[in-house]
């Protein structure tokens, strides 16, 4: 038996207004997954320029992945009123991994 009110974050829609804007409020949850792809693109970049680093080779795709998660980061902080906090990010993250 499904519950309704589960629904993962990729597949919520933000509701709009009686004015056609989108609330506010439903698209929080998609500037929280923002925030934590862009945590993990910038996680995900070490490894890479450690690999790269022993290799010899320039590392690219670690400047990339640096630059993209450093973006999105930037843009989920200044898309929430009031930013994000250190002490919030455990928590953020258990709140789009089960979608509550």
């Amino acid at each position: 038996m499904k519950s309704s009110s589960f629904r993962p974050i990729l597949n919520r829609r933000p509701k709009k207004d009686k004015f056609g804007v989108y609330n506010a409020n439903a698209m929080a949850a998609y500037t929280d997954l923002i925030m934590c792809l862009g945590v993990l693109a910038i996680f995900l970049a070490f490894p890479a320029a450690v690999g790269s680093f022993s290799r010899g080779a320039p590392p690219r795709s670690a400047i990339l992945s640096l630059v993209v998660g450093g973006c999105m980061i930037v843009y989920a902080n200044a898309s929430r009123p009031g930013g994000y906090s250190l002490e919030e990010m455990p928590n953020l993250f258990v709140k789009v991994l089960t979608g509550a």
